[in-house]
């Protein structure tokens, strides 16, 4: 993999982090000081709840909305990554907190998460691509501004 890949790749991934990390820890946290909350994520179906004719056109919108990071600067790639980051540690802690055993919340999760995660990241350095590209031309670390090339990589 050649560097300016890997090193947006590593940025996308401390971003998706970013977001996991602290909203997996904040309510876990959360829920041991609130023994009464309703743990009713089971209940109500818990992952198999989702059918899969909402689940492709939510991955198609956050692929379109990291690719358009190329457009913006990064800024919606960027958002993404920590919103959707966020949103998964919310999902592992909540099945965590219903009383879920860990094992059965992975093996729900890595299923589905070993293509859509990666697919997510993929997108994200494209959408990363573009913005590094320009930042480098415009700090004088390259001398050629976009090239026909670099387009087609992206």
């Amino acid at each position: 993999m050649k560097k300016p890949y890997f090193v947006l790749l590593v940025l996308s991934l401390t971003l998706f982090a970013f977001g996991f990390i602290p909203s997996l820890i904040l309510n876990i946290s959360t829920y041991y000081h609130n023994i009464n909350k309703n743990n009713d994520f089971i209940s109500k179906g818990g992952f198999n709840s989702i059918p899969l004719t909402l689940i492709l056109p939510n991955n198609l919108k956050v692929i379109f909305l990291m690719l358009a990071g190329a457009i913006i600067f990064g800024l919606s790639t960027f958002i993404n990554l920590i919103y959707n980051g966020f949103s998964f540690g919310l999902l592992v802690s909540d099945a965590y907190n219903s009383g879920m055993p860990i094992k059965l919340i992975l093996a729900l999760t890595v299923p589905h998460g070993i293509f859509e995660i990666p697919a997510m990241l993929i997108s994200a350095v494209a959408g990363f691509k573009i913005p590094y590209e320009v930042t480098l031309y415009l700090l004088d670390k390259k001398k050629n501004h976009l090239q026909k090339k670099i387009l087609k990589s992206f």
